[in-house]
């Protein structure tokens, strides 16, 4: 047997330990990278994690103020369109006294403003010769972006008027006018899964006890000029309060029924048709086809849909503005 002096495993000793040592640090070094990398990367999910949730949070956000500015809110399922705070927004139905001056005499701002008086919960109020864009003096200065934006809210004039509250100024000839009979008509019913309903079932159950007529919960009828409540009102209100899309279509299509631009016949009376279909299938989808379809491909969404804070035609506008529903 090999003797070994005690000197000679000491120096053994110390020999591993130098050999031992340098592997030891080595070890510590990469666990300590490994350690590092782990926070890191643990730092790195959390960073990802909140990367993410922001990103979902602003595009729910983004969708939410899509279906406000589009103005309907699909959140509660019930039977009814619904635009974030209805008693909100106020939709002026009124006829153009002259082409390009709608209000030759402020009769209707005068209207608007008793009106708004009535209703101080009101904020918004959409009329159409300020709130869309218009052609001045007969010429097309518009922009490709306004042009898309007017084109829009055209196709959407009859699911603006189902919708939100809506004020008639009424005066003799409104009833002899396309849009006017037609947003008269819309603010009358009720969207439900099954379609249309008429929000009063004859002319006796309009209130006609006030200053102003109400029909159903969100029309209110103001005379103004030559018409009468007793007379000119009831007889709107019997003329279109009742009438189912096909009814309608019937009394639009006549030639009594006059328009500055026969193309708006044409291309609305198809629609009027089938909006019963449209609003059901609404329903069942959660109405993303119905705004898919009144999306301009240049202008996905345009904020003019939502009406303008009591943005109303000034009294004593002298602008030449050719108008897209001759009222």
């Amino acid at each position: 047997m090999k003797e070994i002096r005690l000197v000679d495993a000491f120096e053994q000793a110390e020999e591993e330990e130098e050999e031992e040592a340098p592997l030891a640090k080595e070890e510590a070094a990469v666990e300590k990278v490994r350690a590092q990398k782990a926070v890191n990367a643990k730092d790195i999910g959390k960073g990802i994690d909140a990367s993410n949730q922001a990103a979902d949070k602003e595009a729910a956000d983004k969708e939410a103020d899509k279906k406000e500015i589009q103005g309907i809110d699909m959140g509660d399922g019930t039977d009814v369109f619904k635009i974030k705070n209805i008693k909100d927004v106020l939709f002026v139905s009124h006829r153009w006294e002259e082409p390009g001056r709608p209000d030759v005499n402020g009769v209707q701002l005068q209207a608007i403003k008793e009106y708004l008086k009535e209703h101080p919960e009101i904020k918004w109020v959409w009329f159409d010769y300020s709130s869309m864009p218009q052609k001045i003096g007969g010429i097309d200065a518009r922009t490709q972006k306004e042009r898309a934006e007017f084109q829009l809210m055209l196709e959407c004039i009859p699911n603006l008027y189902l919708t939100a509250q809506v004020l008639i100024l009424l005066d003799g000839s409104y009833a002899s006018r396309f849009w006017t009979l037609t947003e008269a008509w819309c603010s009358m019913q009720t969207a439900t899964k099954k379609g249309l309903e008429n929000s009063v079932s004859s002319t006796e159950d309009a209130d006609f006890k006030g200053l102003d007529v109400q029909v159903g919960s969100r029309c209110t009828i103001k005379c103004i000029h030559n018409a009468a409540k007793d007379t000119t009102s009831k007889g709107l209100v019997d003329l279109v309060a009742t009438k189912t899309p096909v009814e309608i279509y019937g009394i639009l299509e006549k030639p009594d029924v006059g328009v500055t631009n026969a193309k708006d016949k044409e291309t609305m009376l198809p629609k009027i048709l089938k909006i019963d279909e449209d609003v059901i299938e609404g329903f069942e989808n959660g109405f993303k086809k119905l705004q898919s379809e009144h999306q301009s491909p240049s202008q996905p969404n345009s904020g003019k849909l939502s009406p303008k804070k009591s943005r109303v035609a000034p009294s004593d506008s002298t602008g030449d503005v050719t108008a897209f529903n001759d009222q």
